[in-house]
């Protein structure tokens, strides 16, 4: 709760970069208060004192919206930068690794977060999942090109048990994988 975690931080005492970070930072307050809270959140971490700036991390694409995106824009203790671990830009991979939206609605929410000055913005991609096909692949390529991030971390897909991908159909080999991504 807001309350409980502004005590953490009068305990602490100054703090020159508070770090947010979870799974996905956007859903903060989801099961607390029945809706995301994190803009509220933000704006009560940053009226303390003692909290000079503040770093945004994980925040998935479908939960970024304008509120959020002023948020940023106004806060001046919001440090302009976030990580969108976006992990895919093609809608059937996507929908495979069951995440949300596309590489388009990824641009557009890229594009609104390029609008504030100074915004850098990082992500991760996995090249290799299960069923990614060679179009699949080059959308992804096509997206990375027009996103320009600043900053991206590319990893081959690991196949771990246990997980739901471990069973998936179309399983890629390790050596094409490296390839996809030494191409990224």
């Amino acid at each position: 709760p807001i309350e409980q975690l502004k005590q953490e931080i009068i305990d602490m005492g100054q703090i020159p970069e508070l770090i947010l970070v979870a799974q996905d930072l956007t859903r903060y307050g989801i099961d607390l208060y029945g809706k995301p809270s994190l803009v509220k959140l933000l704006q009560e971490l940053s009226s303390m004192e003692q909290v000079e700036k503040i770093r945004l991390l994980y925040c998935y694409p479908d939960m970024i919206d304008n509120e959020l995106i002023e948020e940023i824009r106004n806060n001046d203790k919001i440090i302009k930068y976030i990580d969108m671990p976006l992990q895919h830009a093609d809608r059937s991979t996507l929908k495979r690794m069951n995440r949300r939206g596309d590489g388009e609605s990824y641009l557009k929410i890229i594009e609104k977060l390029k609008t504030i000055k100074g915004m850098v913005i990082r992500s991760t991609f996995i090249a290799g999942f299960p069923g990614e096909s060679e179009q699949a692949f080059e959308n992804l390529v096509e997206f990375i090109k027009k996103a320009k991030f600043f900053n991206a971390g590319f990893f081959a897909y690991s196949r771990e048990e246990g997980t739901p991908s471990y069973s998936f159909d179309g399983q890629i080999p390790e050596k094409v994988k490296k390839q996809r991504v030494k191409k990224l």
